[in-house]
């Protein structure tokens, strides 16, 4: 047959199982024509893209829109891992042109195994999957004759008339030893066994896996069965020229002798800390030394508070980041009143791009009957205009029908009073069991306060309500106000942060008044909220903490709010907190950073100088630089 109808053919196979293999709906990894043109269109104007959903996954994936070495604008998708040489950013490959790149990788450079073709493309193109490199080998015209593939297939076979365990269990002897140092002696005393040498090889497989379970071992039995004068004879073409070799190896030194020639996907070399299974000569036996790696499940998170321009900062963090799934963002009354809490989450979560997670309205009182001040927030964000709407399902019924539905998988983090969870303990004691782990901003350990002269604010607003909540949850990691305090990000990268032209940053930035800035130019920025979103997402973040009693004073004239810590054991009673004391502020300003590096700047929107007038001090407006990067 023609070479170029067999081309033709082998294309259209291969392209036909790439479609079926790429073709569901929910494959989010590989990306048609059309789906990528989408995703150029969102991250050139995200307001044309009337998917929210969509717009958060485009931002959560990392695509970028980056300008290749001959001007053209592609898809891309920037590095991962730790790799100090991986460095570039990968060109986003299309379905449509796996068969071009897996060709030019594998074929034009002499038909190379599998791993090398991988490693090729995977230097240049990001979402090409593995198995179809695999695949396409496989069904290569070239390399599915030669001795490897043939004894693959003929050894994969299934034969009709197998020798049964039984049959042959008088037959076998196993004996099993250390993995590292396994024999195996196998008698045939059967005339029925070896009259069928294929039939004693399956039979001696699954008496192998009988006898032991669980080391993972893979036989391959080779049995040559083909008769002399019927062996075929497989020869590579030189697509450079007309040579012909009867090896691979052979042809693969011939085309690097041509010196003009570079492939289109070039070779790259296998890293030197690559693993190789160990292989047991003797029989055949592969013992896999690295497991599959198990799909790391999204952290299912539930937002509980009033609002602040900090608690601003930890809906974007929570919201931006891949590895969480917002649930909901239960308002409760504290520095505004409760609908205020409500429009003000709607504005933050217009402003990620996150229409689809719930806003529910909690108490509008403490159990005592304070009600939250009418006056909202001062910034200009907070008289945006508002979209979207609260849900009719109150927050304390939202949370017990949460934790009820998902024991053990939602985690709480309390940056307002404590009032919807004490309702919610109360009306459901088992809300505490059920829950997987509970963060809360507020209290106070050193009778420090910031809204009375020894009670913090979230406690004092409702002090019965965090009574309730200390005496009926246990292990809860708590943030007291004055370690918050202490750990201030510096000014200067929050002002990078802040000014880097997007609608989140500039919302994030009009939150605060000239003076609260004014303020933080000089101390620094404290963000509790954000900390405590941060040692949800990474708990390393915390350096040290005491597992200690605590509770709330409920009847001083003084320190009515004020939260007990009981460090010597005077009261003896069980410990029932964490209270955190210190904590890694670089990895807090990572992760917080983190989130306006995933988010594609717009060309439409201009950077606005920041200029803060001190006493005696003249600032200098600061801009976001201009990074440069490299592009494949």
């Amino acid at each position: 047959m023609d070479k170029e109808i067999i081309e033709q053919n082998f294309k259209l196979l291969f392209t036909n199982y790439v479609r079926e293999y790429c073709g569901g709906s929910q494959n989010s990894y590989t990306l048609s024509i059309e789906k990528r043109d989408r995703i150029i269109n969102c991250l050139r104007n995200a307001k044309n893209e009337p998917s929210a959903r969509f717009r958060f996954w485009v931002r959560a994936k990392g695509y970028r829109i980056v300008q290749s070495a001959d001007g053209e604008d592609i898809l891309a998708l920037p590095p991962k891992g730790n790799d100090p040489n991986d460095n570039l950013f990968k060109r986003v490959a299309t379905i449509d042109e796996f068969f071009d790149i897996i060709y030019s990788a594998h074929s034009e450079n002499g038909h190379v195994g599998q791993a090398q073709t991988y490693r090729a493309i995977k230097a240049i193109y990001a979402l090409v999957p593995r198995v179809l490199i695999i695949k396409f080998i496989e069904m290569c015209p070239q390399c599915s004759n030669t001795h490897t593939y043939a004894t693959k297939r003929r050894n994969t076979s299934v034969q009709n008339n197998i020798i049964s365990p039984d049959k042959l269990a008088g037959a076998f002897a196993v004996i099993k030893r250390d993995p590292d140092d396994i024999e195996e002696t196998a008698f045939v005393d059967s005339e029925e066994a070896s009259s069928n040498q294929q039939e004693v090889a399956n039979a001696l497989s699954e008496i192998l896996a009988e006898k032991l379970p669980g080391a993972e071992i893979e036989t391959m039995v080779h049995i040559e069965t083909e008769e002399a004068g019927t062996s075929q004879v497989v020869l590579f073409p030189c697509h450079l020229c007309k040579a012909v070799f009867n090896k691979k190896k052979i042809l693969q030194k011939h085309i690097n002798s041509h010196q003009d020639f570079k492939p289109a996907v070039p070779l790259q070399k296998a890293s030197p800390n690559s693993k190789k299974r160990k292989f047991n000569v003797a029989f055949h036996t592969v013992y896999p030394t690295k497991t599959r790696r198990a799909t790391v499940a999204r952290r299912r998170v539930i937002l509980d508070m009033d609002s602040s321009p900090t608690a601003a900062q930890a809906i974007v963090l929570a919201a931006s980041r891949p590895d969480i799934d917002l649930i909901a963002i239960n308002c409760v009354a504290g520095r505004v009143s409760v609908l205020n809490a409500c429009e003000n989450a709607l504005r933050v979560l217009k402003a990620c791009g996150r229409d689809d997670v719930q806003v529910c309205r909690g108490a509008e009182k403490s159990l005592l009957g304070l009600c939250g001040r009418d006056e909202n927030l001062p910034g200009l964000s907070w008289s945006r205009k508002i979209e979207g709407h609260v849900q009719a399902e109150h927050s304390v019924s939202s949370l017990i029908r949460s934790v009820n539905e998902n024991p053990g998988e939602i985690s709480l983090i309390c940056m307002g009073p404590l009032t919807n969870l004490a309702l919610a303990l109360r009306l459901d004691p088992l809300v505490a069991n059920h829950l997987k782990e509970l963060y809360i901003v507020g209290g106070n350990v050193e009778a420090q306060g910031d809204i009375s002269a020894c009670a913090e604010q979230n406690f004092m607003f409702d002090p019965e309500a965090a009574h309730i909540v200390l005496q009926e949850i246990r292990n809860a990691h708590i943030l007291p106000y004055e370690i918050s305090q202490r750990h201030c990000m510096p000014f200067a990268n929050c002002v990078s942060w802040l000014n880097n032209g997007t609608e989140i940053s500039s919302f994030l930035f009009d939150c605060f008044t000239s003076e609260e800035l004014s303020l933080q130019a000089k101390t620094g920025m404290v963000s509790p909220e954000v900390f405590a979103v941060s040692m949800m997402i990474d708990s390393t973040i915390v350096l040290e903490k005491d597992q200690v009693f605590a509770t709330v004073e409920l009847k001083g004239d003084y320190t009515r709010g004020q939260m007990v810590v009981d460090k010597r054991g005077f009261l003896n009673k069980p410990a029932n907190v964490f209270i955190v004391k210190n904590m890694d502020l670089g990895k807090t300003q990572a992760l917080f950073g983190s989130v306006f590096s995933m988010i594609e700047e717009s060309d439409s929107l201009t950077l606005t100088p920041i200029t803060l007038a001190g006493p005696g001090k003249d600032h200098v407006p600061i801009l976001l630089k201009e990074i440069k990067i490299n592009v494949v």
